[in-house]
């Protein structure tokens, strides 16, 4: 028994869980709704980047000032990642009109 206690106290052989990259992945997903985006919202890191999943049923192009997916079929995706701190406000089409989002970018 004491020999045990030596052994988890000097830190012999038990590794701690590492977080899987996949993990962190799913915290940078927006689906795109027919009509609408979930969230409406994200906040991230600058160097970090966002999967738009296609959840409609419609095809859909997301527009920024200075990018254009190409058009994202059900059930498709689209990443994007982002090198520059600020608020990306971006449309979807159709209904682009009402069916916007931002993506806040932030400095480390």
């Amino acid at each position: 028994m004491v020999l045990g206690v030596w052994f988890f106290a000097s830190g012999g052989g038990v590794a701690s869980p590492t977080p899987s990259p996949s993990i962190q992945a799913q915290e940078n997903v927006v689906q795109i709704l027919d009509g609408s985006f979930s969230p409406d919202f994200i906040g991230i890191g600058v160097g970090d980047g966002v999967t738009w999943v296609n959840s409609g049923l419609q095809p859909h192009v997301l527009y920024f000032i200075d990018v254009e997916s190409p058009v994202i079929l059900p059930g498709q995706e689209f990443t994007r990642s982002f090198e520059n701190a600020g608020n990306y406000t971006y449309l979807g089409e159709p209904w682009s009109a009402s069916f916007k989002a931002i993506v806040s970018v932030v400095a480390d």
